[in-house]
Order: C-alpha cells, then sequence, then structure tokens
C-alpha cells in the first residue's frame, strides 16, 4: 500500500487549461476527505481584499474536519495582496489550506521561493498533441480499459484538443464498450462527435473512394447504435454533400481556405479532413449525388420504401 501524499497548507495551480485546474481542485478535496468532510470555500479574486481572505483562512471549520479555501481568478490578488501572502507564506494557517488558482505566476520572486518550502506548485498549461494522446492513454487505463495511441489520435481529431471535452467523450466511450477491455477506433467513430458529423465524413471518404461495401459498414453501425439515425442521416449527409458542393464552388472560383472556413463555419478540427473531402469530389458527381438524396428523402417522407433501405440504395448507386 503506498504511503498518504502529505497534505501541504498552501497551494498554487497556475495554468490557462479551465478543466486541469478543475481537476486538480478535485484531487485536493478529495485528499482532505481522507480526514472526514471538508468545508469548501470559493472567493472571486478579481474583487478579493486580503482581509476577507485571511480571515476565512484563520476561522475554524464549524461543523467538518478540514478547510478549503480557494481564491479563483488569483493574479490580481496575488499582485495586489503580495506582502500579506509573504508574511502568509512564513507562517501559514493550522486549520485551513489555502488554494490560489491563476493564469501566472513569476518565478524567483520571495513568494515563489517561500511557495518551495512550504507549498506546492502544480501546473495546469494546454498540452501539445503528443501529449494530449499520453494524457488520454493513460486515463482510459486508470479505468480499467486500452486506448491505443491512434484510437486517442482519432479521438483528438474528432473531438479537439480542449481536455474537459476529452475527458467528458472518453468517460462516454468507457461506459459504451461496458466489460469489453479495448476501446476501439470505431467505438470512437459511432459514439464521439457530434456523432453523426464524423460518422458522414467516414461515408463521404468512402463514396469518394468508390468503396461501397464499407460505406455500407458504416451506415449499418450508425443504424444498429442509434434506430432513429436511419431517418436523421439523410438530413445530415444533405447538408454535409452541400456544404462540400459549396466549399468546391468557391474553390473553384480562388476563393482562399481560410475563407471558405469562416464562410461555412468550419470546426479547426475538421477544417483540413473536409478540404481533403472537397478535393476528392468534383463538382459533377457532387451534383448527382445531391439529387438522388433529395429523391431518397422524398421517397422516405412519403412512405416509399424505409429510411434504412432507401439510405442503401443511395450508398449503392453512388459509385
Amino acid at each position: 500500500m503506498s504511503a498518504k501524499k502529505k497534505i501541504c497548507p498552501i497551494y498554487v495551480i497556475v495554468g490557462k487549461d479551465s478543466y486541469l485546474k478543475s481537476q486538480a481542485i478535485i484531487e485536493l478535496r478529495d485528499r482532505l476527505s481522507d480526514d472526514g468532510q471538508v468545508d469548501v470555500i470559493r472567493i472571486d479574486g478579481k474583487s478579493a481584499d486580503a482581509a476577507t481572505v485571511f480571515d476565512e483562512l484563520n476561522t475554524v471549520a464549524m461543523f467538518t474536519a478540514s478547510k478549503l479555501v480557494i481564491v479563483e481568478d488569483a493574479d490580481k490578488f496575488i499582485t495586489s495582496a503580495r506582502k500579506y501572502l509573504e508574511n502568509y507564506f512564513d507562517k501559514p494557517s493550522d486549520v485551513s489550506v489555502l488554494v490560489l488558482v491563476c493564469e501566472s505566476w513569476r518565478k524567483k520572486t520571495n513568494l515563489d521561493k517561500k511557495l518551495k518550502s512550504v507549498g506546492e506548485l502544480i501546473t495546469a498549461e494546454p498540452m501539445r498533441s503528443r501529449e494530449i494522446v499520453s494524457w488520454l492513454c493513460n486515463r482510459a487505463k486508470q479505468a480499467g480499459k486500452i486506448l491505443s495511441s491512434q484510437s486517442a489520435q482519432d479521438l483528438i481529431n474528432i473531438a479537439g484538443t480542449e481536455t474537459g471535452r476529452l475527458a467528458n467523450e472518453l468517460d462516454k466511450l468507457i461506459t459504451y464498450v461496458g466489460d469489453r477491455k479495448q476501446i476501439t477506433s470505431e467505438d470512437i467513430e459511432i459514439l464521439s462527435g457530434p456523432t453523426a458529423q464524423h460518422s458522414v465524413f467516414a461515408i463521404n471518404d468512402k463514396l469518394a473512394d468508390g468503396k461501397i461495401s464499407e460505406a455500407l459498414k458504416i451506415l449499418d453501425r450508425i443504424i444498429e447504435n442509434d434506430r432513429s439515425a436511419e431517418y436523421s442521416m439523410i438530413g445530415v449527409l444533405g447538408f454535409s454533400l452541400r456544404r462540400l458542393m459549396k466549399a468546391r464552388a468557391m474553390l473553384d472560383a480562388g476563393v482562399s481556405r481560410q475563407k471558405i472556413i469562416s464562410e461555412l463555419r468550419l470546426y479547426p478540427s475538421i477544417a483540413q479532413q473536409f478540404f481533403q473531402q472537397v478535393q476528392r469530389f468534383d463538382a459533377d458527381k457532387l451534383k448527382r449525388l445531391i439529387s438522388r438524396l433529395t429523391q431518397i428523402d422524398y421517397e422516405t417522407k412519403t412512405g416509399l420504401g424505409q429510411g434504412r433501405t432507401n439510405m442503401e440504395k443511395f450508398i449503392v448507386c453512388s459509385a
């Protein structure tokens, strides 16, 4: 059994990643709660004065064993109360834990030197792509799951690099796979998202390459996961094809990619994949696909065949 980590009287959480900051606070609260209930006091550092903060730190919690005093957005407070903080760091309260949450922390100052002897600096800076891959794999491992580096990258490609969203998507995937150990790229394709948007990207890729059987397999997986998708996918695919058509026309007219991204309101996380698809479709094929899908939409809405069957016909006839 590993030894219990010592609780410091002072913590500074510094960085610009809001999710990592919140996770650091949760971990501190959980460590304190091992000794009983925790009284958590949050103070807005943008408007806080030194007297309020230090009075709170020196006041014993009424009904709990521990007290956590969190000064959020503390950059301004640290600057205005630096002398008071230096004195406090020399003799911190023995009834409360102080947490300063800030975006920047000046190194080699008196406050920084004092912190090293009395507390702990926790960094919460945005990670690079490779670091996020490792972070996702480790998070999955802690939950008893296996996530390959490639699958982690696939999740980043879909959901972006914001850690809060990635953590939420991974938690959904962990629940989705149930007792199965491995989280696969297929699981990510089906569940994470926006799901419909990314699934349409996958189908478009196969249509562009003429890989009809693979496109049908993707459609089957989508509908098995969500029965309503046999109807909603027609609209989503139609929107996607019309957007590809508009981008194709703009590129042919010499419009810049940045202008197209702005005009079509593309998410940065999908822009590269979107333009790869635009290059693989010519205008005539896109027109044919949109015309055929419009007919499929009409037939489905008027009862001429089931949504799933009509979508399968569309994919087969797209070659």
